[in-house]
């Protein structure tokens, strides 16, 4: 699309000077040359959102980083400068108008303000990348500023506060921020913008509207940044998890519950960073926490980083962590698991370029409790490490699936490691492809219970080995 646009502006200094012999060739080219680039430039935007429940983020083919293909306007509006106010409300009803729209530059400062966004966006992707149609929306290096202020929005693709570009900054303290429409979040960064938030609620109710978000970025804007204290939020539309990470996120001390989908979700080379946060997934078969590539050209990379310290995931039957279509590093560390009997999924499910790719998950548990099961399928691989006095009570590879990837025993390919403080007591079969000990004390299953291992390290037993619990060790 550049290299065409390009194309334009030299055709038309080679066409001026000849239209400055003919007064009427001269018009008649300018109106060839405006209709050859409305034609090149596509003259609007798409509007094709992904409605995969899972995913928070709309799917188009890539395209520009032009800012959308619309005006945005803004009830307040501001071109650079420094400006402070107080005790201020602005009520936005246009399409693609913003209650408050910062540029140039500008520092914006409001304490106190009421701000009120009516009137559907234009393009929910303008919305979502650029973010056209939002309550307060900062760009070209701005920073916004709200203290004590209430955002709400009752219309289509109305973010709630937007920081869009490089060096652009939106700061949340102290706020309560309520959406209703689709495509809606509490708060949203793309293209290098950052948002920090803190002791604020966010409240959605719209398909597509996580609390915390971001979305597209390119290399060379790099990834956008939200951060998060003392935040309480609650989602419960459609693919609304708490946090949507298409970027680097650091959480601490928030408390969200999802109602319509999962906990937080990790796309591409990206990452959330979780201190003493609670997350409760309400809806049944629904996961905590997944990691996946969606191939929707929003995220770049295929390594995602979950790391928890403290806190508690609580789901309702669905997998507490998942990952698909991607390479996942997953740490946790004295955090509380509840509400399923899978604590890592890793496999094929409905992303990739053939639907077939699985996932590679790298697993540590630090002082971590776990009772419940490591699943993977013929196209999933695990490397597991429980070091420091963790403990699991479940199954490793129960189902036990031809592996596609490594050919190895018959399941999927799992790797385990454990130091001499944890311990693992199998509940039913499992299968290990490499299990690491300093002492077989760490292993134990109950009677009629096997853990069948390809290559055992680290300790020598005589195969079949009977466990204190009855359960037997078999190593091929």
């Amino acid at each position: 699309m550049s290299e065409l646009k390009e194309g334009a502006k030299s055709y038309g200094a080679i066409m001026e000077g000849v239209i400055l012999k003919n007064l009427v060739l001269r018009w008649a080219m300018v109106l060839l040359l405006a209709c050859g680039v409305c034609m090149w430039t596509g003259c609007g935007g798409s509007d094709d959102s992904d409605d995969t429940e899972e995913t928070d983020n709309s799917d188009d083919d890539g395209g520009d980083d032009d800012g959308g293909d619309v005006n945005k306007t803004g009830v307040y509006e501001q071109d650079g400068g420094t400006v402070t106010e107080d005790l201020k409300t602005y009520a936005a009803t246009g399409t693609d108008e913003s209650a408050v729209y910062v540029y140039g530059a500008g520092t914006y400062t409001l304490t106190n303000g009421t701000l009120t966004k009516t009137g559907d966006t234009s393009s929910a992707d303008d919305s979502n990348f650029y973010g056209n149609n939002a309550i307060v929306l900062a760009e070209d290096g701005s920073t916004i500023n709200i203290t004590d202020c209430t955002l709400t929005s009752d219309s289509e693709g109305s973010n709630g506060a937007f920081a869009y570009e490089k060096d652009t900054v939106v700061n949340v303290r102290n706020c309560t921020i309520s959406t209703t429409g689709n495509s809606a979040r509490g708060v949203d960064a793309t293209y290098g913008g950052t948002i920090n938030i803190w002791d604020s609620e966010i409240t959605t109710t719209g398909a597509h509207c996580s609390a915390l978000a971001t979305d597209r970025y390119d290399a060379a804007s790099g990834e956008p940044e939200v951060n998060a204290y003392n935040v309480i939020a609650e989602v419960s539309g459609d693919g609304s998890v708490g946090a949507y990470s298409t970027g680097t996120f650091y959480i601490e001390d928030c408390v969200f519950t999802s109602n319509g989908s999962g906990a937080a979700v990790i796309e591409g080379t990206n990452s959330i960073t979780l201190v003493n946060t609670d997350m409760t997934v309400t809806l049944a078969d629904k996961y905590g926490v997944m990691v996946y590539q969606s191939m929707s050209g929003d995220a770049l990379g295929n390594t995602g980083t979950f790391d928890m310290e403290g806190g508690s995931i609580t789901v309702n039957g669905g997998p507490i962590l998942l990952n698909t279509n991607d390479e996942a590093y997953f740490t946790l560390e004295d955090v509380v698991l509840s509400g399923s009997d899978v604590i890592l999924q890793t496999g094929k499910i409905n992303w990739g370029a053939t639907a077939t790719n699985g996932g590679v998950s790298h697993f540590t548990a630090i002082n971590q409790d776990m009772t419940g099961n490591f699943v993977v399928d013929g196209y999933g691989n695990i490397t597991a490490v429980f070091p420091n006095g963790s403990s699991l009570v479940g199954a490793i590879d129960p189902d036990n699936s031809t592996n596609q990837n490594t050919g190895s025993i018959e399941g999927g390919y799992v790797s385990l490691t454990m130091d001499a403080t944890s311990t693992w007591t199998a509940a039913a079969n499992s299968w290990v492809d490499e299990l690491t000990l300093s002492t077989i004390n760490s292993i134990d299953a109950s009677s009629g219970v096997t853990i069948t291992v390809d290559t055992l390290s680290g300790v020598s037993v005589t195969s079949p080995y009977t466990l204190p619990g009855g359960g037997t060790l078999v190593v091929n």
